[in-house]
């Protein structure tokens, strides 16, 4: 995680950032303001902690479980619908690259299709 802070980092149309260092704890926040989402707790942190960890640990074009990663933090498996209304928003939030179409049906509650 990069600890430099980014005024107004370059998004796309769909609120992903286009350059993945650019993300950080504040920038996380604005995200997760921009998509309605009023404070992140400790458990958006665990969950946010774990996808990025899934992902960078990854191939670079393989995206986390998704549906596992409720579990991988020890919470119930609804977890990210239930914090982020929507797997997509907690990706988004995360700083990952946005998902492509085939990645939706690993992603339960994505709006990407």
């Amino acid at each position: 995680m990069s600890n430099d802070i980014v005024d107004n980092p370059a998004i796309d149309v769909d609120g992903y950032l286009l350059q993945g260092d650019d993300w950080n704890q504040s920038v996380a926040f604005e995200l997760a303001a921009a998509a309605g989402i009023r404070q992140l707790t400790d458990d958006h942190w665990k969950v946010i902690s774990a996808l990025r960890d899934q992902y960078s640990e990854g191939e670079p074009d393989l995206f986390p479980r998704v549906p596992w990663t409720c579990a991988d933090v020890g919470f119930g498996e609804d977890c990210i619908v239930e914090l982020f209304g929507d797997a997509s928003v907690a990706w988004r939030i995360a700083g990952l690259p946005k998902a492509g179409i085939d990645m939706a049906a690993y992603m339960p509650g994505s709006n990407l299709v």
